[in-house]
């Protein structure tokens, strides 16, 4: 009697930060389960670890699915979502936030205790469209994903940062600079207008 509340995160979810990892890769790759690594792929050449044809496994997932799944964990992400702490311009990734209960939340109410404050969860991937890395965080007794998120969002943008192929182009960051400063600039003065 517990498949409904499993299959949308609630109920007796036990799982590890690397199996979310996992399963998020699997999906978001289109079901195909790749062979988790918790390095870099350069680290992992110098260490003489095979890396390429690490297909653990497959399982079928139509592509409107993937589809409609990326398509909201983009949405998290770069839409205003429950990850949007990891919106950056130029930074190409989406994620799915969560929260997971310590303890029942009359318990929570009435102890007060910090022990008892729930899980941060946050799974992020990068590019979205192509995923080359997925990570993710869990904090402790962090009870929403304010901290979680930032965390992948940084891992992820270290990896992105080593291959020289994904940097910007000096063009595209002083385009981002001067868009941002633009806004520094504009926002100050419409909420000015806006309050006269």
């Amino acid at each position: 009697g517990e498949t409904i509340s499993v299959a949308i995160g609630q109920g007796a979810v036990a799982v590890t930060p690397l199996q979310l990892a996992y399963m998020m890769g699997g999906v978001v790759s289109g079901g195909v389960l790749q062979k988790p690594h918790l390095a870099f792929r350069d680290q992992l050449r110098v260490l003489n670890v095979a890396q390429d044809g690490e297909t653990l496994r497959q399982f079928p997932l139509n592509a409107k699915t993937v589809e409609l799944l990326s398509g909201g964990m983009r949405g998290v992400v770069n839409e205003g979502g429950t990850g949007a702490g990891a919106f950056e311009p130029g930074l190409d990734m989406a994620g799915k936030t969560g929260t997971a209960q310590v303890v029942s939340m009359k318990l929570q109410e009435s102890a007060k205790r910090a022990e008892y404050r729930s899980n941060a969860w946050f799974v992020g991937y990068a590019p979205t469209d192509k995923p080359e890395i997925v990570v993710c965080a869990l904090v402790l007794q962090g009870e929403h994903s304010a901290l979680a998120v930032p965390m992948v969002r940084d891992v992820i943008k270290a990896y992105l940062a080593k291959n020289p192929l994904r940097r910007p182009k000096n063009d595209q960051l002083q385009t981002q600079i001067r868009v941002m400063s633009e806004l520094r600039r504009t926002v100050p003065e419409a909420r000015a207008a806006a309050l006269r």
